[in-house]
């Protein structure tokens, strides 16, 4: 049997929440990620006396192509040792639970080059490239270690980067004319690679992605006269898989830097129709956006189906509900989804997706008593004391979720046809106090013309700048305190 017979080469993987969980899903070790990596790298060190070389990467960027969610962090290693050793053993020393996840390496080269996923097969599957500096290395040069198609690249010297890598990836993709000038080659693959960067580092997301390749790929471009002649739409297409996959690695570098606190603040925007809160909505919208423009509209909700709110998420900061209805949530999902401090994986019939924006808008005819009575109906508790209490721990749970209420009237006159009145109702989050009622009338504002864009944007700064933090702090503060024995 294999693991009897004694081997120089080996590839290991260990898992950060295998490590942490039980086979139930469990949690049964408080380890942080960052010193479970610092114990597999002591771990490491530990057996470098007896290696011949080797190196180890660990892997918090991957995304599972089959259903496109973050994978755990992990770790892969490539060990060479000086003397044959049993499976069993290699297993045993690096604390290897499965054998699954240690096995004897056939292709040196092709097993340093999945490290940073530039061997064949993680092209192939679209997997995110990562930096030759994020590898660590014992008694060898990783990129010496990368022999690619048989051809040394030590050869190519130190110019041999992490961009270089990139580019490798990329004219596999992509055919680029052999006629083209190499001036072409050399501007059309570090653009593309720096796109993908962005893209990963949670910089940029698809719909900018888009907007940039089309711009640069096109004839309006002079600082490159001959690009002109490139389809923008061929280049965004042929890249498009490439392209996702870093966004989605993206959206896990997001995730993972909000473990400590998520902070995202929902408006609650209600008024009879025709009274300008769509509008205004999408005004909110571009004014809390990073860019000032680029916001998520969530698709209207469907009869029978489930709410797919996330389906074309794309990475804003901002999302707009327009119109959206109690029954487009179950009442869990709603508390998962819109959880202000803990990031959100969105179920989706595409693809489950993080769903990271800061800023989430709804607008509805109705007040926010009558969303939440339909969302927590009372009739579904029982009537004694242990039913009363769950019923007000999940009135809490809403309402937590939900930081401003604005009311959207009509306030229109022959001088002002299209004007609106918009009062600003602010929620205690720091200190849930029941007898007070558990929002406060904050601020009022007026918009004289909803259907001009200028105008509503002009409200829409102005709204932006009565809720700064420490205005909305500082006035729920001396609103319990004037309101409190």
């Amino acid at each position: 049997m294999t693991k009897y017979k004694k081997f120089k080469n080996f590839t290991v993987q260990r898992n950060y929440k295998y490590d942490t969980h039980d086979e139930n899903g469990n949690l049964v070790s408080n380890l942080s990620e960052t010193d479970w990596e610092n114990k597999i790298l002591d771990l490491f060190k530990s057996i470098e006396p007896s290696l011949k070389c080797g190196a180890l990467i660990f892997h918090d960027k991957d995304i599972d192509t089959d259903n496109n969610k973050p994978k755990s962090l992990h770790v892969h290693m490539v060990l060479e040792f000086s003397n044959a050793r049993t499976l069993n053993s290699i297993c045993k020393v690096l604390n290897v639970s499965s054998s699954q996840n240690c096995s004897v390496v056939k292709i040196l080269g092709s097993s340093y080059r999945y490290l940073t996923h530039i061997s064949d097969s993680a092209i192939n599957k679209g997997k995110h490239i990562y930096s030759p500096n994020e590898v660590y290395t014992y008694n060898c040069n990783y990129v010496d270690k990368c022999k690619y198609n048989n051809k040394d690249l030590s050869k190519l010297g130190d110019s041999y980067s992490y961009k270089t890598f990139r580019i490798d990836v990329i004219n596999r993709k992509i055919k680029i004319s052999k006629d083209d000038d190499n001036d072409y080659n050399e501007i059309f693959e570090n653009y593309i690679s720096d796109i993908m960067d962005d893209l990963s580092s949670d910089k940029i997301n698809m719909k900018q992605t888009k907007e940039k390749i089309l711009n640069y790929f096109s004839g309006n471009n002079k600082q490159f006269d001959f690009l002109r002649k490139y389809d923008g739409y061929k280049v965004w297409k042929h890249n498009y898989q490439m392209f996702y996959s870093e966004f989605l690695s993206g959206l896990n570098f997001r995730a993972r830097n909000m473990q400590s606190g998520r902070n995202l603040k929902t408006f609650y925007l209600y008024g009879e129709g025709g009274s300008g809160k769509t509008q205004l909505a999408k005004g909110l919208a571009k004014t809390f956006s990073k860019d000032g423009e680029t916001y998520h509209s969530a698709p209207a909700p469907s009869k029978n189906v489930t709410y797919d709110f996330a389906g074309m998420y794309n990475g804003e900061d901002v999302s707009v509900f327009d119109d959206v209805k109690p029954s487009a949530f179950d009442k869990d999902e709603f508390f998962h989804d819109f959880d202000p401090n803990t990031p959100s994986m969105v179920a989706s019939r595409n693809n489950d997706v993080y769903w990271l924006a800061r800023f989430a808008i709804f607008t509805t005819s109705k007040p926010i008593e009558t969303f939440c009575d339909k969302l927590i109906p009372r009739n579904k508790y029982s009537s004694n004391s242990e039913g009363q209490d769950s019923y007000e721990q999940d009135l809490y749970q809403f309402y937590r979720r939900i930081h401003f209420i604005l009311h959207v009237e009509k306030e229109r006159n022959d001088l002002y046809p299209y004007r609106c009145k918009v009062t600003i109702n602010v929620m205690n989050v720091n200190d849930y106090v029941k007898s007070l009622g558990r929002y406060y009338k904050y601020s009022v504002v007026y918009c004289d013309d909803v259907s001009d864009l200028e105008t509503v944007m002009k409200t829409a700064k102005e709204i932006k700048n009565v809720l700064s933090s420490d205005k909305v702090d500082n006035f729920v503060k001396s609103y319990v305190d004037n309101n409190t024995d």
